[in-house]
C-alpha cells in the first residue's frame, strides 16, 4: 500500500514503478575513508580482515559500501579510519566543492558527517564553523569531530536563524535545513509500512519559515562571489523549489554541476499550477532509485554582489537578550592560550618532536581542558559573535599534579610518538578496547618498548600511549604491570 503523499510524486518521476520498489528495500550501509588518519587501502585491507564485504562508491573516491550490521563496533571505526554516512549526503559537499583555505560554515551541522567532509576538503589552512541549535544533537557532531580527530573545526550552538558574524565572512556556507524528511524512508523499512508514510502539509508549513530564514542568513553571511549550497532529505517541492524561488530574487543564482556517475533529475520549474525561477533547472533531484539510495535535493547558490549590506540583526523570533546573553557566554567558554606548558609536557614525556605542534594554537575550558586547534581557527573565532563550545579537538586535562593526555589526542598524534607507549597483541587490545584492566608481563612490555629495562619501573608508570598494529588506540595507564584504559566510553567495544 502506497500512502496518497507519495503518490503525489508520480507526476514528476520518470520512472514511478522503480522508485515505489526502491523504498521497500533498506539503504546498504556507506562510510568513507578519513585520509587524516590512514589511507584508502589500509581500509580496504581492514574491511577484508574483518570479513566484511564492500565495494568502491563509483562517484565518490574513498566512499564504499560495505555489508555489516554494526559498522560504529569496529577497530578502525574507533580510532577515526572512516565515517559512516548515507552516502547521497555526500552530495552536497561535492555541490559546495570547499578548497583549500576556505573558511566554511555548516549552519545546521550535526551529527556532523558533512563538517567532517568540509574540513578535510579545507585543509590546515581552512577552517568550518559547525553550528547545531540543538542541545541534545550537539555531542553527536563534537564525538565526530573528536574522534576524526579535526583540529580544523569550531562548534557554536544558537539558533541558525540568529548566527552572528562580520558580515559576508564565509567564502561557501552549507545549509542543511530541517525538513519533513521524505527521503529517508529507507531507514524505516521493517519498522514501518509505506502506507504509514504521510506528508502533512501542516507540518511542511510549520517549518518553511524556518527553512527561509535559513536560507536568507546564509545568504548574509557568505561572501558577494561564494557559494551557498541549500539542501534537504525531502522530495516536498514546497520547501526545496518553492523555498528558493520565495527567497533568492536577485540576490543568487542557482548555476548548474555535476557528479560523475551520480545520477539526477533536474529541480522542477512548475508544480501544481505554480511557475518558479528558470535556474531552479539547475538544482538536482536525487530520487532513490537512480542510485540506489537515500532521496536528496540540492541546489548550489552563486551570491551575486546585491543588497550585501543586509543588517545582521536577528530575525524577529530571536530576541535581542538572547543574543546578549550568548556574547556574555561567549567570554566564558573556550579562551586562547600563551601557556604552552602542556604542549612542553606532551612533547617530553612521549618524545613528539615540538615543531610537531607549531601549526596549532592552545585553548582553555575553565582551568582544566585545554584544546589544540590550527592557527587558522584564531581569526575565525574572533569574527563570529556567537559563543564557541569547542574548537579542535581535546588536548589534555590539568590534574593535581601534572597533565593527563586525551585519547583524542593520543590518535591524532600518536604517529608522531617515541616514547613511553605499549604495543598490545590482538587479544589484550580487544581486552583494552572494551575497557577491562589487564596485567602485562614484565618481559613482553620490556620488548614492545623503548624504555631501558633497569629504568622500566620508573619510566612506564603513569600515562602510556597504546597501539596496535596500525591503529592509535589511546591513552592508557600503568600502575606497577597492571595497564588500565582511560579511552573514553563512546569507543569502547560492546
Amino acid at each position: 500500500m502506497i500512502h496518497p503523499s507519495i503518490g503525489r510524486y508520480v507526476p514528476i518521476l520518470n520512472e514511478p514503478d522503480k522508485f515505489f520498489a526502491c523504498l521497500t528495500r533498506p539503504l546498504t550501509t556507506t562510510v568513507w575513508v578519513n585520509e587524516l588518519k590512514t589511507q584508502a587501502s589500509k581500509l580496504e585491507q581492514a574491511f577484508s580482515l574483518m570479513g566484511w564485504g564492500w565495494s568502491e562508491v563509483p562517484w565518490y573516491s574513498g566512499g564504499y559500501r560495505i555489508k555489516v550490521v554494526k559498522p560504529g563496533c569496529s577497530l578502525p571505526f574507533c580510532c577515526g579510519w572512516y565515517a559512516v554516512q548515507e552516502s547521497i549526503a555526500w552530495s552536497a559537499v561535492c555541490a559546495l566543492d570547499p578548497q583549500p583555505g576556505d573558511y566554511v560554515l555548516d549552519l545546521c551541522a550535526a551529527p556532523g558527517g558533512k563538517t567532517a567532509q568540509i574540513a578535510l576538503a579545507v585543509g590546515p589552512k581552512g577552517a568550518v564553523i559547525a553550528n547545531e541549535q540543538s542541545l541534545s544533537r550537539l555531542p553527536s557532531l563534537v564525538n565526530t569531530i573528536t574522534r576524526l580527530g579535526l583540529t580544523n573545526v569550531i562548534t557554536s550552538q544558537v539558533d541558525g536563524q540568529a548566527f552572528q558574524s562580520t558580515p559576508h565572512l564565509f567564502d561557501r556556507v552549507l545549509v542543511d535545513v530541517p525538513c519533513s524528511g521524505e527521503g529517508t524512508l529507507r531507514k524505516k523499512v521493517g519498522r514501518r509500512s509505506l502506507g504509514q508514510e504521510n506528508w502533512h502539509e501542516r507540518h511542511s508549513q510549520r517549518l518553511r519559515p524556518v527553512q527561509k530564514q535559513l536560507l536568507n542568513r546564509a545568504l548574509d553571511l557568505v561572501k558577494p562571489g561564494g557559494i551557498v549550497v541549500y539542501s534537504t532529505c525531502t522530495f516536498a517541492p514546497e520547501e526545496n523549489e518553492a523555498i528558493l524561488d520565495e527567497v533568492l530574487g536577485d540576490r543568487g543564482s542557482i548555476e548548474p554541476y555535476s557528479i560523475h556517475d551520480l545520477r539526477s533529475n533536474p529541480g522542477l520549474c512548475q508544480w501544481q499550477g505554480k511557475t518558479f525561477r528558470s535556474d531552479l533547472q539547475y538544482a538536482q533531484r536525487y530520487w532513490p532509485h537512480l542510485n540506489d539510495t537515500g532521496g536528496f535535493f540540492v541546489a548550489r547558490i552563486r551570491r551575486t554582489g546585491v543588497k550585501t549590506l543586509r543588517s545582521m540583526a536577528p530575525p524577529p523570533s530571536c530576541s535581542g537578550s538572547e543574543i546578549l546573553s550568548s556574547a556574555k557566554k561567549q567570554s566564558a567558554t573556550v579562551q586562547q592560550t600563551d601557556d604552552h606548558t602542556a604542549l612542553t609536557w606532551l612533547s617530553g614525556r612521549f618524545d613528539i618532536p615540538y615543531a610537531t605542534f607549531q601549526p596549532y594554537s592552545l585553548w582553555q575550558t575553565g582551568q582544566e581542558k585545554l584544546w589544540i586547534a590550527n592557527q587558522s581557527c584564531t581569526v575565525l573565532a574572533a569574527s563570529i559573535s556567537v559563543p564557541v563550545e569547542t574548537i579542535g579537538i581535546p588536548l589534555v586535562r590539568r590534574t593535581s599534579h601534572s597533565f593527563k593526555p586525551t585519547t583524542a589526542s593520543l590518535q591524532r598524534f600518536g604517529q608522531h610518538v617515541q616514547n613511553r607507549f605499549l604495543s598490545l597483541n590482538q587479544e589484550q587490545c580487544q581486552r583494552f578496547m572494551k575497557g577491562q584492566e589487564q596485567v602485562l608481563k614484565l618481559q613482553n612490555i620490556k620488548e614492545q618498548t623503548s624504555v631501558n629495562a633497569d629504568s622500566f619501573d620508573e619510566s612506564l608508570k603513569g600515562f602510556v600511549h597504546v597501539r596496535h598494529g596500525l591503529y592509535e588506540l589511546g591513552c592508557g595507564r600503568v600502575k606497577t604491570d597492571v595497564l588500565y584504559p582511560e579511552i573514553p566510553k563512546i569507543l569502547r567495544a560492546n
